[in-house]
């Protein structure tokens, strides 16, 4: 039997029954060898699908059985690579690393070149650009000693990228045309094709339009009817550029292209941006509606596409723990087999007991002490077993809250707000009624904007994919940040807030952290406090950290609710204004002081006042 695939590294969903059936031939391969091949070719065929990852573990346990050193560290990578694209660098950096110690031990120069490659990309991720320079160096040298242009053009696009983000552009131009040159004049490799659609990013970041437009046209005529993911995203692109220009007539042409081939071949990530962007150009012409209509399609299609990554997390994850299992079973039924043949020995044994008495003896003590160690090796199993279901049933639970907030929390505040819309189209609403309540619509909007915050912050916690970048953070300057957001939220209800911070109060933190604790903890407050109340920011000196109080004059705490604040049971009460809320900015903001190595604590009176500690380490 003879299977050819013929593709990009890309697929649509309309091709779900094509995928089944070639997947179907390929399983029926009895040649483990010749479906080891075909399955490799398989998932990276689909890829950029989201259940690449299922086919790429077979591919990687079939390799592992037939001890094949090729494509055993040619899956890990790519493999890793579908974890960087969910933003779970651990997972990815564990693949990657095997992928290069296999590669160092077998001498397989093209896969060791990759994972270099791959291992750059992470750390220059990290914002460690020196680093990611080294990796991608050596990736360079493995590649020029091979005489391999397809590797050499993938490292080249990396350094490209490096370079970008130390904003040398100079550089990064001259690193993607180095990656174009090794193409030996074939310009249909996905390498160079990827150099194109970066030349013209950076040209279009430099304002070199019309060189960016030349790349971008190029790259259409390639991709066009053969690629769908790569001629959407280009079409997007030259939307935006176009409206950098100033011609947004033509922006919208181009969204449009883009809306019409996504109805087609719809892709998630890809038409995320150009929604975004259609909202952008609609509101610069004055087009209001259609701007507010493409924003609440971008929202939509994130919180979508956020629900459909935590699915195939979980999937992915549930399939690993299942190939844990049963290879806990197989080892059972080994060891049972060991068990019987033991036993036989013992009955011979038996029959030579009147001869062989002593060494009868000695060969039950050692059969005795052989079967006691596999009973605590399935023991262990067992135990490791029993841990990965309760780990399982933690993400399910985790997955479960956060489709709960996704389906009441934010969806509610949003159908009021297209409610109130709906009633001005129908001119039950007139717009002086509508800009009376203006105020109230701009409130649920930026509390869904903290909620959908909290919720994505958290949830990478959850899932360990959040990294935190400790830099010198001036409390003052964040407190005076957040208050152009809460300012509206405090006049509302005539709450005074005494900002007593000293410049000199600096921390080492992660900006973007300290600044989520502070607004969850301000708006907690001003949720708490009633009408005419106060608020007192404070900071005290505490040799190696810095302590920052946060005071109110609100309702207080019942004594019975203290130990549930900080707990993970998504405690929350209404505010003094009936605001809701999902309880879960106190329980984020706890993680990331400690991720911080500070801590947080509280001190309230029912009906006098809450008073919130928390630490960070001096600057």
């Amino acid at each position: 039997m003879c299977i050819c695939l013929f593709f990009w590294p890309s697929i649509s969903y309309s091709q779900d029954t094509k995928i089944s059936l070639l997947y179907d031939r390929i399983k029926s391969l009895e040649e483990d060898t010749v479906k080891l091949r075909l399955l490799t070719e398989f998932a990276w065929y689909i890829h950029h699908s989201d259940s690449s990852q299922k086919f790429y573990l077979e591919a990687i346990n079939l390799s592992r059985k037939l001890n094949d050193h090729k494509y055993l560290p040619q899956n890990l990578n790519r493999y890793g690579v579908t974890f960087r694209n969910l933003d779970l660098q651990e997972n990815a950096l564990e693949l990657y690393e095997e992928a290069l110690n296999i590669s160092i031990a077998t001498g397989n120069k093209i896969e060791e070149g990759y994972a270099y490659n791959n291992l750059a990309q992470i750390i220059n991720y990290q914002g460690l650009q020196e680093e990611a320079l080294s990796y991608y160096t050596k990736a360079e040298a493995i590649f020029t000693h091979i005489n391999y242009p397809v590797g050499l053009g993938y490292t080249y696009n990396g350094f490209s990228t490096v370079f970008r983000e130390m904003g040398q552009y100079d550089k990064a131009i001259d690193a993607i045309n180095k990656s174009m040159a090794v193409s030996n004049g074939n310009k249909d490799t996905r390498e160079y094709l990827t150099a194109i659609l970066k030349r013209g990013d950076l040209y279009g970041e430099l304002k070199m339009y019309e060189e960016a437009l030349a790349d971008y046209q190029l790259y259409l005529t390639k991709v066009k009817d053969l690629y769908p993911r790569g001629e959407l995203n280009i079409y997007g692109r030259m939307a935006l550029l176009y409206y950098n220009e100033g011609e947004v007539d033509k922006a919208l042409q181009y969204a449009d292209k883009a809306l019409a081939l996504h109805e087609k071949h719809p892709s998630l990530e890809v038409i995320l941006p150009i929604y975004q962007g259609l909202s952008k150009y609609y509101a610069s012409i004055g087009n209001y509606k259609s701007a507010y209509q493409y924003n609440l399609e971008y929202s939509q299609s994130k919180e979508l596409l956020f629900e459909e990554r935590i699915n195939q997390y979980l999937t992915n994850h549930k399939i690993r723990s299942q190939d844990a299992e049963i290879k806990a079973l197989e080892l059972d039924r080994q060891l049972q087999a060991d068990k019987n043949i033991l036993k036989k020995y013992v009955n011979s044994g038996l029959i030579l007991l009147l001869i062989l008495a002593t060494t009868l003896t000695m060969t039950y003590y050692r059969s005795y002490k052989n079967e006691k160690n596999n009973l605590a090796l399935l023991d262990a199993q067992k135990k490791e077993i029993q841990k990965q279901a309760e780990e399982l049933d933690k993400l399910n639970s985790v997955k479960d809250k956060l489709f709960s907030i996704l389906a009441h929390d934010l969806r509610g505040p949003l159908n009021a707000l297209r409610g109130m819309i709906e009633l001005l189209e129908e001119d039950t609403l007139s717009p002086e009624e509508f800009r009376d309540v203006i105020p109230l619509v701009s409130q649920n909007v930026g509390n869904n904007s903290i909620l959908l915050e909290n919720l994505l912050i958290w949830s990478r916690s959850q899932m360990q994919g959040m990294q935190t970048l400790p830099e010198i953070v001036k409390i003052k300057q964040v407190l005076s940040d957040n208050f152009e957001f809460i300012d509206p939220l405090s006049r509302k209800k005539d709450i005074i807030i005494d900002n007593h911070i000293r410049e000199d109060v600096l921390v080492k933190a992660d900006k973007g952290m300290v600044d989520i604790v502070m607004r969850n903890l301000l708006t907690n407050s001003i949720k708490f406090t009633p009408a005419g109340g106060n608020i007192i920011v404070d900071a005290e000196d505490e040799g190696d950290s810095w302590k920052i109080i946060i005071s109110d004059s609100g309702v207080g705490i019942a004594a019975e609710n203290l130990s549930k604040i900080f707990s993970n049971k998504f405690f929350t009460t209404t505010g003094t204004h009936k605001e809701k809320g999902s309880g879960l900015g106190l329980i984020l903001s706890k993680e990331l002081i400690e991720k911080n190595n500070g801590k947080i604590w509280l001190h309230s009176i029912e009906g006098e006042g809450t008073t919130f500690y928390f630490t960070f380490p001096k600057a």
